[in-house]
């Protein structure tokens, strides 16, 4: 062994290794830092430039963990009422399933069908306790969970997430050498929370 790599071929071969795992490590650091960079904005909250300045989006994580506060009173008051009973236990239902997913590392796709869940089980409790009369503290703590409700969904679709992901996946990791590193490194693309903007890289 040590005659070989002594020869002029043997030193080329060991050179050429050193440059391959060189290029390997290299490149599994640095794309796999910018994937996962991009990924953990989902909890940390995309960037954006406004008139030199830089600021960032909130979170489409911070919005999930309010409304699954805001669908956690929504729950409790409405509880006492048996003809709302059913719809009562499926708004927590969804809500339980999405905390788990929050707090045990859900994906992007899987947050966002829980989330997708938990709209409907949410309407469907509003639509239920039409007709019913609450106090007068309870009506405005409800109008409170519907804003509340309104205003996590359009800041979630304003948070940047999908659009950061998409660019990433399409303008570097399906471009060469990255489309190639990609794979022989096993880095996987950031996830975007509506699975409808995922592209084929």
């Amino acid at each position: 062994m040590k005659k070989f790599l002594s020869s002029r071929g043997g030193a080329a071969v060991f050179c050429a290794v050193i440059m391959v795992l060189s290029i390997y490590f290299g490149a599994y650091r640095s794309l796999g830092t910018a994937a996962r960079s991009v990924q953990d904005s989902f909890s940390t909250g995309v960037e954006y430039k406004d008139n030199g300045k830089t600021y960032v989006h909130e979170s489409i994580r911070s919005q999930l963990i309010n409304r699954a506060e805001a669908c956690t009173s929504m729950v409790s008051y409405t509880h006492n009422f048996e003809e709302v009973s059913e719809q009562n236990a499926s708004l927590r239902s969804a809500v339980n399933n999405l905390k788990d997913l929050l707090y045990n590392k859900g994906t992007p796709s899987q947050l966002c069908s829980a989330n997708k869940a938990l709209d409907s089980a949410f309407s469907s409790l509003i639509a239920a306790i039409d007709g019913i009369e609450f106090d007068s503290a309870d009506t405005r703590n409800i109008e409170d969970v519907i804003s509340e409700m309104n205003g996590t969904a359009e800041v979630i679709k304003k948070s940047g997430y999908n659009e950061y992901v998409y660019d990433f996946n399409n303008r570097v990791l399906s471009v060469f050498p990255a489309n190639f590193l990609k794979k022989i490194c096993f880095i996987a693309p950031p996830e975007p929370y509506e699975q409808e903007l995922v592209n084929e890289i």
